[in-house]
């Protein structure tokens, strides 16, 4: 989709102003994160609950009832890894690769000002791909200015599997 820069539209754009998530029943509309160090997020997570999430949070949109942790064991063990983040793999790890797609990540950083600065480019496997173990993926820094750092995060996280036997 393509909106003009000049007058801001778009012959493609659909936007609703007040979207309601219609709860089916037995149902209850959800966020899902998968993050291997919840202490450190708890903060960022009580935020949507306490605050809200998006514009008119006085209004009372945007808010959440309550956050919950449930812990799984990802299987750290197998042979191949099935991506379930975006992950930039390290240069030594290209080889690992076994069936991917690549997506482009760009885009602007704004720090506090109306005028924002173009990332650098870059690209990521998407999640779904499938790697040869070990594979870790690495941050990148993607601002243009020397005195800001920004980092995209392209670290794997993903579920470790061996592939079944007799399998060609």
């Amino acid at each position: 989709m393509a909106i003009h820069r000049e007058n801001n539209q778009s012959s493609s754009l659909y936007f609703e102003e007040d979207l309601r998530i219609a709860q089916a029943s037995g149902m209850t509309p959800f966020l899902f994160f998968v993050v291997k160090e919840v202490a450190r997020l708890k903060s960022v997570l009580n935020l949507p609950v306490e605050e809200g999430l998006g514009g008119e949070r006085h209004q009372g949109k945007g808010r959440f009832d309550r956050w919950e942790e449930r812990s799984i064991v990802l299987p750290e063990e197998g042979e191949y890894l099935l991506l379930w983040s975006l992950a930039k793999p390290k240069k030594e790890e290209l080889s690992s690769l076994l069936m991917y797609e690549l997506v482009l990540r760009d885009g602007f950083i704004f720090r506090g000002e109306p005028v924002g600065w173009r990332k650098k480019a870059h690209w990521k496997l998407r999640e779904g791909s499938i790697t040869k173990l070990p594979f870790q993926g690495e941050n990148v820094e993607v601002s243009p200015r020397e005195d800001w750092s920004v980092i995209s995060y392209g670290r794997a996280i993903g579920w470790a599997f061996r592939a079944k036997e007799g399998a060609p």
